[in-house]
């Protein structure tokens, strides 16, 4: 008897439709809460929905005629009709689970003025020359008689010399800025509950020691045991890879992760979690115990791991996943990898609907993604020119990775890199050793702290991929700029993979499909990563970080006025402004110690020349920068004039006209005494940027508001 064929020309799984459904019911209603989204266009989704579903009911229907077979009409019919429910009744379920949550954002308090927060020190963020990021959690807002309980996260800002421990008590003044879901990053920082940002003055900062949570206590366990046995770099790297915490990492070790495209190897995803389930399983089998005992101990490890790493989308994905896979196991039933990533994705929706817009999770699921429906027709297209098996299974697997993943790190990143395709092919199997070696040696290390100089295992594999990312960082063309891509992208991507996987038809129609997306999907990348031309004369004014700077372009050509400013704060600004290169920088507000902060800016943006003031002796650095210009005072560029202002003999700022009008920038650090002397002898100008934006609102001078993330042309 012949087997009878399979007629479907689509393979639905049922999780995964549910999945698919739950995810756009979120972007549907957040797009209407958000007014991103009219209601006739809400409506047209409802009914685009409902289509899909009776059309997919109908076609369960149709189909069940054509199979002879009793197994094919009871079974395929059922699956398909099914998915088609099942994908409308989650696509309902996405449209009200999300309410709630973006109602919440957008009601958020606004706080007008100076307000008092107390709170709980949780996290740290972010650690700068300059600059220190923390979260504090359990906030109290205290504004004249009133007490807020916010059930929001704060991140705070504030100087280097601000010294808060984890579980500090901590009380301030401050100013209260909230995210909106509207604006970019706005919902990334919601979904991890955090509602405002602010800055506080380290001198203003009263703090109370605080007991630490069980997370923080075995965090600070391991550290110390990091510290005292590996030097500080790759402490700090080996910290990022058990936890995912990356503040303490130097920017050269994050930007040569990053160029070389193995950056995702310091934040815990399914390739950690991947590594310690195979660890883990193995050493269960060895042990002589009942099966679903084996299961209950593999949970408590998954959770209590994911609640070391912050239980982050992607480490709860992975761990969903493995534990569906290990009850497959246990139970001898047939583990569907689609479906079981629909479930965790599913699950981690239901519990936070917001996690859809964290760069965690979009990044964790379509990696995945894109290893399950992509991986395999990449290696059967490197099988069919002869490359050898195990080559073709790992390329094709980070040549999918790279792919699928490549629009979300495009809209997310100021750089991307395609140099992860070859570089994880050497790094991966080497991490895999490390990983392992590394969690053994920490777990005994927590039981027997002398068994910490174990380290010097693991740190012989480290300093192998550090330098495999160090050569890879230095190729020239690996990296690219991107200036402005649609999310649009990832569906079109996404619909890509769905066509190659899914999509039951004859080849020569999937592939002439699959062809018109990807040059569609090329199109859109390369024209995202082509920078803004600005053949006018004009001073650009984009969202000011830690410094005040300016962008002066004339004749195709971009100036940076001013140096002072953090390399990922620039990149944040280049990408608003959508420039790629600097002919010059007039470094007006060089300090010596930043030296090697303007040595990356010359070098990331093909700095030509550099105008440096005679204020200090500049004769060691002149060497290691491209044309460096030595001024006095006042110095032409084109149609303006710049004209370095002084107070008590330091430099505060650059006075710039341009067509008799004048744009005064005072330096980031200026204290009150300095602002009433530039009040005084500056008063006549017509824009002035300044952080102290308060005291010039009040002083009646025509200011520039630079909290506001917009763009201002003079």
């Amino acid at each position: 008897m012949t087997k009878e064929k399979d007629r479907r020309i689509v393979n639905l799984r049922f999780v995964f439709c549910c999945f698919v459904g739950i995810m756009l019911g979120i972007v549907s209603s957040t797009f209407l809460l958000l007014k991103k989204l009219r209601v006739v266009g809400f409506v047209l989704s409802i009914i685009l929905v409902a289509g899909i579903v009776v059309a997919g009911i109908l076609y369960s229907h149709k189909i069940a005629k054509t199979y002879t077979n009793t197994k094919f009409k009871a079974k395929v019919p059922k699956l398909l009709r099914m998915s088609a429910i099942g994908f409308g009744i989650a696509f309902v379920i996405g449209i009200l689970i999300i309410i709630a949550p973006i109602i919440n954002a957008i009601n958020l308090p606004t706080y007008d003025g100076t307000v008092v927060v107390s709170g709980v020190v949780c996290d740290y963020i972010d650690r700068e020359e300059t600059y220190v990021q923390f979260l504090v959690k359990d906030c109290k807002i205290i504004t004249n008689d009133t007490v807020d309980n916010s059930s929001y996260k704060i991140v705070v800002n504030s100087s280097v010399y601000t010294e808060v421990e984890l579980g500090d008590y901590i009380t301030f003044e401050c100013e209260l800025s909230k995210y909106k879901p509207s604006e970019r990053y706005g919902l990334t920082k919601l979904s991890q509950s955090v509602g405002y940002s602010t800055y506080a003055k380290s001198s203003s900062i009263a703090t109370t020691s605080g007991e630490l949570e069980l997370v923080d206590l075995v965090r600070s366990k391991v550290k110390s045991i990091l510290d005292d046995n590996l030097n500080s770099d790759n402490s700090e790297i080996c910290y990022a890879v058990l936890f995912g915490q990356k503040y303490g990492l130097s920017d050269n070790i994050s930007d040569m992760f990053s160029y070389s495209g193995i950056a995702h190897i310091l934040a815990v995803s399914g390739l950690h979690i991947g590594v310690l389930v195979a660890l883990l399983w193995f050493v269960l089998r060895k042990m002589k115990i009942n099966d679903y005992l084996k299961l209950g101990v593999f949970a408590i490890i998954l959770i209590f791991y994911s609640y070391l790493c912050g239980f982050s989308p992607s480490v709860c994905r992975a761990s969903i996943m493995a534990f569906v896979l290990a009850i497959s196991k246990v139970r001898c039933w047939e583990y569907d990898i689609i479906n079981s990533l629909g479930f965790a994705g599913c699950v981690i929706l239901l519990c936070n609907p917001l996690a859809l817009y964290s760069v965690s999770f979009q990044l964790s699921f379509m990696c995945i993604f894109g290893i399950i429906t992509f991986a395999p027709f990449i290696r059967k297209c490197l099988e069919k020119i002869k490359c050898p098996k195990v080559l073709a299974e790992v390329l094709a697997i980070s040549i999918a990775v790279n792919i699928v993943i490549l629009p979300v790190a495009m809209n997310i990143f100021y750089k991307v890199s395609l140099l992860g395709i070859f570089a994880n092919i050497l790094v991966l199997p080497i991490f895999s050793v490390t990983y392992i070696l590394l969690f053994v040696v920490m777990l005994l290390s927590l039981l027997i702290s002398q068994l910490g100089v174990l380290l010097a295992v693991p740190e012989i594999f480290l300093h192998l991929i550090k330098t495999i990312a160090y050569y890879f960082s230095l190729i020239p063309f690996g990296v690219f700029r991107v200036f402005r891509v649609t999310y649009w992208l990832i569906v079109l991507v996404a619909l890509v993979t769905l066509t190659i996987h899914f999509l039951m038809v004859k080849a020569w129609w999937k592939y002439l499909y699959v062809s018109v997306l990807l040059v569609i999907c090329t199109t859109l990348i390369v024209v995202g990563c082509i920078p803004k031309v600005y053949d006018n004369d004009l001073l650009l004014i984009g969202q000011q970080y830690n410094s005040n700077v300016v962008v002066y372009t004339y004749d195709n050509k971009n100036v940076l006025i001013g140096s002072n400013v953090e390399k990922s704060a620039l990149d944040k600004l280049c990408r608003e402004l959508e420039i790629k290169e600097f002919d010059k920088i007039v470094a007006y507000d060089l300090q010596l110690n930043k030296v090697d902060n303007l040595y990356n800016i010359v070098d990331s943006y093909n700095v030509s020349s550099v105008i440096i003031p005679n204020e200090l002796d500049y004769s060691a650095i002149i060497n290691k920068l491209p044309n460096v210009e030595v001024i006095e005072d006042t110095y032409n560029i084109a149609n303006i004039d710049l004209e370095i202002i002084r107070v008590r003999d330091d430099i505060v700022g650059i006075n710039v006209t341009k067509f008799n009008k004048e744009l005064l920038i005072p330096f980031v650090d200026n204290s009150k005494s300095e602002n009433n002397n530039l009040f005084e002898n500056y008063s006549e100008v017509n824009y002035i940027i300044t952080n102290d934006y308060d005291f010039w609102k009040e002083s009646g001078t025509s200011v520039i508001d630079i909290t506001k993330n917009e763009i201002v042309f003079l």
